[in-house]
């Protein structure tokens, strides 16, 4: 069951109106049995809700429209459809935001994890599959067999690279070109753990926040420069979930589990 009143953010995109777009999604009460893992309760798809939430500037609520409650990855496609990924389904849902409706459904070979949108395509993490790369006008598919295959990667996309967030074995960002060849690894868990998401500046500086940590790290284009920045020194958050950057006013957009947005420039 959904603890009362304790949603996490799934997601932060900046649409381009300048709105800003959240996922929030439920948490469940799990059971632990000796010995074993975290046992979750499977519930449907009804039995708890999830949200797309679209922010004006001054912060103020503009909407919420109800998703999946397993939803856990967003992409804008423009300033009123988005496309939002499934971990325990095996499909894209692309949602209407003004009609507050699903407008199609897309069916993959297993669920998805992290998305984003460039050049009428979509870009995600199919797990087991690697990351494949969908054509919405086209309905074509291009299977790259690049990442960590696991689960929670999630993918970012910027002069023609496409860069991976790991949380699970390699634990850090890998960047290759649009033919999924490796251009640069870097992995470091003693900061920031696994990176939970990502993104890129107009400028391919990429910025990866921690798994369940603080920290945002700072890798440069050629990947070799790397800096560290504890969040906690100008804002108290609770573990940071998303980012996203708009590369037109150079803002860093930052969440934290309880769905608090800081907004920081990037100099």
């Amino acid at each position: 069951m959904r603890r009362e009143g304790h949603n996490w953010c799934g997601g932060t995109a900046l649409l381009p109106n300048n709105k800003l777009l959240m996922l929030e999604v439920p948490v469940y009460k799990y059971t632990v049995k000796p010995g074993t893992y975290h046992e979750f309760i499977d519930l449907d798809d009804d039995a708890c809700d999830g949200f797309l939430v679209v922010l004006n500037q001054d912060g103020s609520l503009d909407r919420k429209v109800r998703v999946s409650s397993w939803s856990y990855s967003i992409a804008a496609i423009n300033s009123t459809t988005v496309a939002v990924t499934l971990s325990r389904h095996s499909k894209i849902v692309i949602v209407n935001l003004l009609d507050k409706a699903v407008q199609k459904t897309i069916n993959t070979k297993y669920p998805c994890y992290g998305i984003t949108h460039s050049n009428d395509s979509l870009y995600y993490s199919c797990g087991e599959h690697g990351i494949e790369i969908r054509n919405l006008i086209s309905g074509k598919v291009c299977e790259l067999n690049i990442g960590n295959k696991k689960q929670y990667e999630h993918v970012a996309i910027h002069n023609d690279k496409i860069y991976i967030s790991e949380c699970w074995g390699h634990n850090g960002i890998t960047c290759y070109d649009m033919a999924g060849k490796l251009i640069w690894k870097w992995g470091d868990n003693a900061v920031v753990g696994g990176i939970l998401d990502l993104t890129v500046d107009k400028d391919s500086y990429v910025y990866g926040v921690g798994t369940r940590s603080n920290y945002v790290v700072i890798i440069s284009a050629n990947g070799k420069q790397i800096k560290y920045f504890n969040l906690n020194d100008t804002y108290d958050f609770i573990n940071l979930r998303s980012i996203d950057c708009c590369l037109q006013s150079s803002k860093l957009y930052v969440t934290d589990d309880n769905m608090n947005t800081q907004i920081y420039e990037i100099n």
